[in-house]
C-alpha cells in the first residue's frame, strides 16, 4: 500500500514540480559537461554508457524516505564495467553506494561515490572492473538518502545506445529499500541509473561518428539547375537543362564549397528528370556524358564528393511503367511494386549505370511519391517498414557491388516520429552512411526517442537539412526576395547537433541572393565547427563580405540582417522548408512565401517593415566599401516590396527616404504613436529631452502617399498632438518626426480599425 501511494503522489507531482528553487537548465547543462567528461576518461577511451542526451522530468522529488532505485540493462557484446552513474537531484544529500546485480538479485560489486557535485551526473569508476557475459541480464542501482529524479514511462520502449540497451519488460525502472536488491516497479519510471562499459571486443558502434565533434557530412542537396547564377524563366521543372554558364556556376560552387568547408553535393537530375528512357544505358547522349564529367572532375578537383539523387521504386519510372504495365501499381502510375522481380533489375540497372560515371555515391528517395500498395506480402506492413525494405535493398547492392561508394537515405514522405518503428528505422539505414530527416519528425516522438534513433543506427549518421530553408526557385531572377536564415537556422543546427545529429543535406543556395550567400557561409561554418557563437560567426562573414568602416557600423550592419529574417517571421509560422514560387510550374510563379502565408493586414506590415529596413541599410551605406553588394541588398528589397505591392494593389515603392541632412541618432526625440478612443484620431506623443525647438511632422498612407507635413513646436520633455485620419482611405499609416536641428528622425505605424 506505501508504494501505491507514493506513486500516485508521484505522478501529480510531474505536473506541479518544475517550478522549483533551481534552474533545470543549469542542471542540465552540468550534467551534459559531466557526462562530457565521462568519455574523456584516461584510459577508457572506448567507453559507452546506456543514456546520451536523456533528461529527467522531475528534477528534485522526495518522499523524504530512502530508497534503492535501478535499472535493468544488457550488451550485445562481452566487456567490463568499468564505472557507475547516477544523476543526482539538487536537494540530495548524504553517502551514495553504486551496486551491480545479476538478475537473480545477487550482488556482484558496490563502490562508494567520491567527489561528488552538487546536482546532474555523477560517476564513480570501480576499484576492480567488473565482467558481464552479452545477452545476460543485468542490474545498476544507487540509492538515494531523500530526492531523486525521475521521468515515467521513458522505460516502456528500448533505450539504445550500442552495444547497451535497457529492457522493455514492462517491469524496469525497479526500485526497493536501501542497500536491497531492487525489485519493485512503476509506470516504466526511468531513475538516471547508468553504467559505463568497455566492451571486450571492440564493435563498430563505439567507433560511431557520433561522437564526432562535428558534422561529418556537410552536405548541399538539389536539382542539377538549383544552384545557377540564371534562372530558368520558361522551362518545365525540374530542368536539368546544362550549358555553359551552368558549369562554370558548379565550378564556382566547388570552389565556395571547399572554402567554407561543405564537402559533398547531392545533385537530382544528372541522367533524367522526371523519367528513365527505357535504354537506361544510353540514358544520356556523348555530348551530356561529357558536361556530367567535366562537373565531376571539377569536383573532385576541389574534393567535393558528388552523390546522384536516386528515386527507389518511384520517381523516374514513369515511361517504363508505361511499357511494362504489370511493374505498375494501381493506385499510383509512378511507383513499382518492390515484390516484382523485373522491377528489381530495371532499378539495378539504373544503378549499375550511374556508377558507370566516377559519381561517389547515390542519395536516396523513395517515399516522396507514396508507396505501392498491390505488392503481395507487403501490403499490410507499416509504411516505415515497407520502405525500409525497399532502400534497404538499394542500399545492400551498393556496398556489395560498389563498397566505397556513399549511400545517404533522405526520408521526405515519411515520418520518423513513432517510437514503435525504431527497428525499421534500424533496418533502413544499416547499409547507409548517412539518414536525413527531412522535416525534423524524429522529434515528433520525443527527445528520447531521438537519441534511440541517433545511437541504434549507429554508425550510421542520423541527420536533417539544415532547416529552416529556402527552396531554390529554378525561375526567378536572384534578387527577387531578401530572406535570410539566420537566427532560427543556427539554433535548430546546433540544437541537432548537441541531439547526436552528424549529418546535413543543405538545399542548394542561391548565392547571387545576398541573403541567401551569408545564411549559407554561416551554417557552414557552424557544421564544421559547433562550438562557434554564431552571432560573432555572423559578424565576421559580413565584415569580410561588406568591408564596414569600424566596429559600430558592423553590428549594425549585421544586426540588420537578423531583422530582416524577423520581420518575416514575426507574420508567419516558422515551417521547415519555405517555397518562394509554386514549386511543379512551367512559368516563374507568384511569391507565394507572401501571399499564401500571411493575412491582407501581414503583408502591408511586412511591406512597411522592408521600407524601414531597406531605409537603414541606405544610411549605413557612406560607412561601407562594398558598396557594389549592398546595392543588391536594396534591390532585393525593392523588387520584394514590389511584389506585396502587386498583391496587395498598393503602390510599389517605398517611399519614406531619408533626405540627405538626416542620419539615424535617436538621442534628441522620442516618438510614439497611440491610438485615440475617438475613431479617426491618431494621438502622437512626442518626447524631446533637450531644449525647445521646431519640428516637422509627416502624415504618410501605407501605400507611400504624403497626406499632411506640418511644422510643430516641440517643449522639452512630454508633447502630445491630434492628427485626424481619413480612415476610409487607409487603415495602415506612418508617422515621421523629423528634427532639423538635431539631425534626428523617428518612424512609428498605426493600424487604425
Amino acid at each position: 500500500m506505501i508504494y501505491t501511494f507514493r506513486f500516485l503522489y508521484f505522478g501529480v507531482c510531474f505536473l506541479i514540480l518544475n517550478p522549483i528553487g533551481f534552474s533545470q537548465e543549469n542542471l542540465i547543462s552540468k550534467s551534459q559537461e559531466n557526462r562530457l567528461q565521462i568519455e574523456k576518461i584516461p584510459g577508457n577511451q572506448n567507453t559507452v554508457s546506456i543514456f546520451s542526451c536523456q533528461t529527467p522530468s522531475v528534477v528534485d522529488f522526495t518522499e523524504n524516505r530512502p530508497y534503492e532505485l535501478g535499472l535493468k540493462f544488457k550488451s550485445s557484446k562481452n566487456g567490463l564495467i568499468v564505472g557507475i552513474l547516477y544523476w543526482k537531484a539538487t536537494s540530495e544529500s548524504g553517502i551514495h553506494i553504486g551496486r551491480i546485480w545479476n538478475q537473480q538479485g545477487i550482488e556482484l560489486t558496490n563502490n562508494e561515490f567520491k567527489k561528488e557535485s552538487n546536482a546532474g551526473w555523477q560517476t564513480q569508476l570501480l576499484q576492480t572492473p567488473l565482467s558481464i557475459l552479452k545477452d545476460s541480464i543485468y542490474i545498476v542501482s544507487v540509492n538515494v538518502n531523500t530526492h531523486y529524479v525521475a521521468s515515467q514511462q521513458e522505460l516502456s520502449t528500448v533505450i539504445y545506445n550500442c552495444p547497451l540497451m535497457t529492457i522493455a519488460d514492462a517491469k524496469n525502472g525497479v526500485y526497493g529499500d536501501r542497500g536491497s536488491f531492487p525489485s519493485n516497479s512503476f509506470a516504466n519510471s526511468n531513475y538516471f541509473r547508468d553504467i559505463l562499459f568497455s566492451p571486450t571486443d571492440m564493435d563498430s558502434c563505439l567507433s560511431s561518428k557520433v561522437f564526432s565533434n562535428q558534422f561529418i557530412h556537410r552536405g548541399y542537396l538539389g536539382w542539377i539547375h538549383d544552384l545557377a547564377s540564371s534562372p530558368r524563366p520558361n522551362d518545365n521543372w525540374p530542368s536539368i537543362w546544362i550549358d555553359e554558364e551552368l558549369i562554370q556556376d558548379y565550378e564556382n560552387t566547388f570552389q565556395l564549397m571547399q572554402k567554407i568547408g561543405l564537402n559533398e553535393i547531392s545533385i537530382w537530375g544528372l541522367f533524367a528528370a522526371r523519367s528513365w528512357p527505357l535504354d537506361i544505358e544510353h540514358a544520356i547522349d556523348s555530348f551530356r556524358s561529357v558536361q556530367i564529367l567535366r562537373i565531376l572532375e571539377s569536383a573532385h578537383h576541389y574534393k567535393i564528393k558528388v552523390l546522384a539523387g536516386l528515386g527507389v521504386y518511384s520517381w523516374g519510372f514513369d515511361e517504363i511503367i508505361r511499357a511494362n504495365p504489370n511493374l505498375g501499381c494501381s493506385h499510383n502510375a509512378s511507383i513499382i511494386c518492390p515484390n516484382n522481380s523485373d522491377a528489381w533489375n530495371w532499378q539495378k540497372r539504373m544503378l549499375d549505370y550511374i556508377f558507370s560515371f566516377p559519381i561517389d555515391g547515390i542519395s536516396m528517395q523513395s517515399a516522396d511519391l507514396g508507396r505501392c500498395r498491390d505488392c503481395k506480402e507487403l501490403d499490410t506492413i507499416s509504411d516505415m517498414s515497407y520502405h525500409a525494405i525497399v532502400d534497404d535493398r538499394v542500399a545492400e547492392y551498393v556496398k556489395q557491388t560498389y563498397p566505397e561508394k556513399l549511400v545517404g537515405v533522405n526520408t521526405y514522405g515519411m515520418n520518423l516520429g513513432n517510437p514503435q518503428e525504431l527497428q525499421a528505422i534500424k533496418k533502413l539505414t544499416r547499409n547507409a552512411d548517412y539518414l536525413i530527416d527531412v522535416n525534423n519528425t524524429a522529434l515528433n516522438g520525443g527527445s528520447t526517442h531521438v537519441c534511440n534513433i541517433v545511437h541504434s543506427i549507429a554508425p550510421t549518421s542520423y541527420g536533417n537539412l539544415g532547416t529552416p530553408g529556402i527552396e531554390p526557385p529554378m525561375h526567378w531572377a536572384r534578387d527577387r526576395w531578401f530572406l535570410p536564415m539566420i537566427k532560427r537556422r543556427s539554433q535548430t543546427l546546433l540544437d541537432f547537433f548537441n541531439k547526436g545529429a552528424r549529418a546535413v543535406e543543405n538545399y542548394m543556395h542561391l548565392v547571387k541572393n545576398p541573403g541567401e550567400e551569408v545564411s549559407l557561409i554561416l551554417v557552414a561554418a557552424l557544421e564544421n565547427d559547433p562550438n562557434l557563437n554564431w552571432e560573432s560567426e555572423l559578424k565576421r562573414i559580413v565584415d569580410e563580405i561588406y568591408l564596414p568602416e569600424d566596429s559600430l557600423v558592423l553590428e549594425k550592419l549585421s544586426a540588420l540582417f537578423i531583422h530582416a529574417e524577423d520581420i518575416y517571421f514575426k507574420q508567419v509560422g516558422v515551417s521547415q522548408i519555405i517555397s518562394l514560387e509554386p514549386l511543379v510550374s512551367s512559368t516563374a510563379g507568384p511569391p507565394i512565401y507572401i501571399r499564401d502565408r500571411m493575412t491582407l493586414q501581414g503583408m502591408l506590415e511586412y511591406k512597411e517593415d522592408l521600407c524601414i529596413l531597406r531605409q537603414e541599410f541606405l544610411n549605413l551605406k557612406p560607412k561601407i566599401a562594398n558598396t557594389d553588394r549592398l546595392d543588391i541588398i536594396l534591390k532585393c528589397i525593392e523588387n520584394t516590396v514590389n511584389d506585396i505591392s502587386i498583391l496587395t494593389n498598393n503602390a510599389s515603392n517605398c517611399k519614406l527616404v531619408k533626405s540627405e541632412n538626416e542620419s539615424v541618432s535617436k538621442e534628441s526625440l522620442k516618438l510614439n504613436c497611440v491610438h485615440s478612443a475617438t475613431p479617426g484620431i491618431i494621438v502622437v506623443e512626442v518626447w524631446n529631452g533637450n531644449r525647445s525647438q521646431n519640428a516637422i511632422l509627416k502624415l504618410t498612407s501605407a501605400n507611400g502617399v504624403l497626406l499632411s507635413k506640418v511644422k510643430i513646436p516641440i517643449l522639452q520633455g512630454q508633447n502630445s498632438y491630434f492628427i485626424e485620419v481619413d480612415t476610409k482611405s487607409s487603415q495602415i499609416y506612418f508617422i515621421q518626426i523629423g528634427d532639423p536641428i538635431n539631425n534626428t528622425f523617428e518612424y512609428c505605424k498605426v493600424f487604425m480599425k
